[in-house]
């Protein structure tokens, strides 16, 4: 690959947002470790969900499929699909964690 064409690769990669990447490295040093599941959400962007080694779940959300990958190299956290050793971590455990997981949604019923 030409230096152009290498300098070219490395514009068209987008930036981590540098507080996301600080509050993924955050959650996954408070639970033991995390992975990541990418989902894309249309206009709104990608949820990075977040597993912790604990069981316990988080997200972020950023505006495209690049940056979400982004995020979890800088954040050095593995991605993942929902497999079911993924799955079978998912313990919530706070009585509220199922209402904060759904969002605005929770709240409008």
């Amino acid at each position: 690959m030409s230096d152009e064409a290498t300098s070219a690769a490395e514009q068209a990669a987008p930036a981590a947002p540098a507080g996301v990447v600080k509050i993924v490295k955050a959650f996954a040093s408070r639970h033991g470790g995390a992975n990541a599941v990418l989902q894309d959400m249309g206009e709104q962007g990608v949820r990075i969900t977040l597993v912790g080694e604990d069981g316990i779940l988080g997200d972020q959300v950023v505006a495209d499929r690049p940056t979400a990958e982004a995020v979890a190299a800088e954040a050095g956290i593995e991605t993942s699909e929902w497999v079911r050793d993924l799955v079978s971590k998912v313990t919530p455990e706070e009585p509220k964690h199922f209402r904060l997981m759904a969002g605005y949604r929770a709240r409008s019923l």
